[in-house]
């Protein structure tokens, strides 16, 4: 198998809401809407991000975003609840929920 690229994919209830506040966490709108209930975010590298309406999947998920630097980002997203920075290792990582209770983590690896 030859992969061009990578997604990956989060459930919510409400396409909307959850659409405004990972405009936040993205600091960018979806680069489309492929479908009714389905926004996505290309990013680089061939790495993306789907954001699906589907209230049966909803709050189950992970998604693992590697930063540059966590502290920054913890400051730019003070409106949208981040917890608070934690160390560990080789890595600092921030952890946020969205609107359905997905976890999303924001990972700076230390010394990379």
């Amino acid at each position: 198998m030859q992969i061009s690229a990578i997604y990956a994919n989060l459930c919510c209830t409400n396409i909307q809401r959850s659409a405004r506040w990972f405009e936040t966490l993205f600091n960018r709108d979806p680069d489309r809407k492929p479908m009714p209930g389905l926004l996505e975010g290309r990013h680089r590298n061939g790495c993306g991000f789907q954001l699906y309406e589907d209230a049966e999947g909803a709050g189950d998920g992970t998604v693992q975003l590697i930063v540059k630097d966590v502290r920054s980002e913890h400051e730019r997203l003070r409106g949208i609840g981040p917890g608070q920075v934690e160390l560990g290792g080789d890595r600092m990582v921030l952890r946020l929920r969205d609107p359905d209770g997905n976890l999303v983590m924001l990972t700076e690896e230390r010394g990379a």
